[in-house]
């Protein structure tokens, strides 16, 4: 059980004695592991689940594939789908800040309100602008006009959100 290499590397890595087995190390990383997805690093305040960065793809998925597959979408469906993904967005911006800079409510408003009227403007706009020719299309054609519409709104109102949420980081 107790193997005197380990122990002795991991003691000369860390510059003095090691008082752990190796089996503890080993709990005791993965512990650290888990707290520090779970943890915010600054703010030391657990930061809820859908806002962490393991929980994204188990989120924005579902929202992303109703926004791109659901069938016979109007304007207003993909203003009301895009503002669900950038709040989704927003959310997860703000539990991954940076809290060394100075936001302030307002901040937050305006980046959010301004990637929010970019992706909804923008699906918005384009579903009413291409509302003719996406109506002649039929079956999956019409299915894969409405995914890659609805994926530039997404995809450059996300790099807004991202650019506005977290300005005074960059």
């Amino acid at each position: 059980m107790y193997k005197y290499g380990v122990r002795a590397e991991v003691a000369e890595n860390m510059g003095s004695e090691v008082m752990m087995f190796p089996e503890e190390i080993e709990a005791l990383k993965k512990a650290s592991r888990i707290v520090g997805g779970a943890v915010h690093p600054e703010t030391n305040e657990i930061i809820p689940l859908p806002m962490r960065m393991s929980g994204f793809v188990s989120f924005n998925v579902p929202i992303l594939a109703l926004m791109l597959f659901a069938p016979n979408q109007t304007p207003a469906f993909n203003a009301c789908m895009q503002m669900l993904n950038q709040t989704y967005n927003a959310g997860l911006n703000y539990g991954n800040r940076n809290t060394s800079a100075d936001y302030t409510s307002k901040d937050l408003a305006k980046g959010y309100l301004g990637a929010l009227a970019s992706s909804m403007g923008i699906a918005y706009g384009l579903r009413t602008a291409l509302a003719p020719q996406i109506a002649q299309l039929k079956g999956s054609k019409a299915l894969m006009a409405s995914a890659v519409l609805n994926s530039i709104s997404a995809a450059s109102a996300g790099c807004l959100n991202c650019a506005l949420m977290r300005s005074k980081e960059l």
